[in-house]
């Protein structure tokens, strides 16, 4: 398990990319739109959107937000949460 803490700036997107382990997406602050080929999900503040490993996405930030992700590995993913966003 990794995590990450970081700031987003109003506009600002990652572009679409993948991850090896899951990642728990999570704004404490802020509202982020999450999409992937099978859906797109806005979350407010203190909602969480699971992407699994190897699924493409793009995260895009309304305005300034409070970013805290979590990486799973895979292995350990597969058996806790569920396969699809």
């Amino acid at each position: 398990m990794r995590g990450l803490a970081a700031q987003a700036v109003p506009g600002q997107d990652t572009g679409r990319h993948v991850h090896d382990w899951g990642q728990l997406i999570y704004c404490s602050a802020g509202v982020m739109t999450v999409w992937t080929q099978g859906g797109s999900w806005v979350a407010p503040p203190h909602w969480a959107v699971w992407v699994p490993a190897g699924i493409a996405h793009q995260i895009r930030f309304a305005g300034e937000a409070a970013l805290r992700t979590l990486y799973l590995r895979a292995d350990v993913a597969i058996a806790l949460l569920p396969n699809a966003p």
